[in-house]
């Protein structure tokens, strides 16, 4: 996490703060959406990304960018932004893969998707689940390809700026788990859910070859079933909601990351979407 507090002094009327703000919606926070060179914050740490926390000693966190703008305009002469956000200021060498995977999530937004074990990223704030607001000091661009393209373009001093956000479709737990938003069909039940796991052939597998244990996911749901089959490293640590009881059997498809639950009869009554990250 990276704190910015910056204080600039008015010496004239004529003097502009540079600074603009932005936010999507009302459940958003407020985004630094740029900073101006020849503003009064040109030569300061503020970067365009961070959230917003105060302007003046007034929390600016949850307030319409009108209402920042304001109160930097009222203010007689000097000016005090307080801002944070995860910082990844890395190196990156010419022709050298980044070692991360965005995606679009649902609500229009680039979020980190997945982080190899050799990524430039490792060891910065950038954690797997946060939503990518600027690169180099611009605002990531959308679609999730276009800022992929932008990220393997660059080379040299590479800065990306993430938040942390909880919304609806994006979960972020620890950095460590993503879950999508909880969709019910009549038939079947989809839950997403990071997967420390390889991809495997398609296969069978009876609940003989499963253990159970409880934990807690973050609709609070006690879950069960982490699978223990011949291959011992099959899907260990993932962590699955409990099946419907008379369920007999449990298939994986490699294709498609996904697992099937089927009922005495053979209909499918489950279905758990995996995101298997990059081994």
């Amino acid at each position: 996490m990276t704190w910015v507090t910056v204080k600039a002094i008015k010496t004239s009327k004529d003097d502009m703060a540079g600074v603009g703000f932005s936010r999507k919606s009302k459940s958003s926070p407020l985004i630094l959406a740029r900073v101006d060179k020849i503003g009064l914050f040109g030569n300061s740490p503020l970067i365009p990304g961070l959230i917003v926390q105060k302007i003046n000693g007034r929390d600016m966190t949850w307030v319409h960018p009108k209402d920042a703008a304001a109160e930097i305009l009222k203010a007689p002469r000097s000016i005090s932004i307080t801002a944070e956000g995860f910082v990844g200021n890395v190196w990156k060498p010419r022709k050298t893969p980044t070692g991360v995977v965005l995606k679009d999530a649902e609500d229009g937004s680039v979020f980190v998707f997945q982080m190899r074990p050799d990524s430039i990223f490792l060891g910065s704030d950038i954690k797997v689940g946060m939503e990518v607001v600027a690169i180099n000091g611009s605002p990531c661009p959308k679609p999730a390809w276009r800022a992929t393209h932008a990220l393997q373009r660059s080379t040299g001093k590479v800065k990306v700026v993430a938040i942390n956000c909880t919304r609806p479709g994006r979960n972020l737990d620890k950095g460590e788990w993503w879950r999508s938003t909880r969709k019910e069909q009549e038939s079947q039940h989809v839950e997403s859910l990071v997967a420390r796991a390889p991809p495997m052939m398609e296969d069978e597998y009876t609940p003989t070859f499963f253990e159970t244990f409880c934990g807690m996911f973050p609709h609070s749901q006690s879950i069960f079933g982490t699978a223990y089959d011949r291959r011992p490293d099959f899907l260990r640590g993932v962590s699955l909601p409990s099946l419907i009881p008379g369920q007999k059997m449990v298939r994986f498809n490699s294709k498609s990351n996904t697992i099937r639950a089927y009922d005495p009869n053979g209909r499918t009554t489950k279905m758990f979407r995996l995101a298997l990250p990059v081994s």
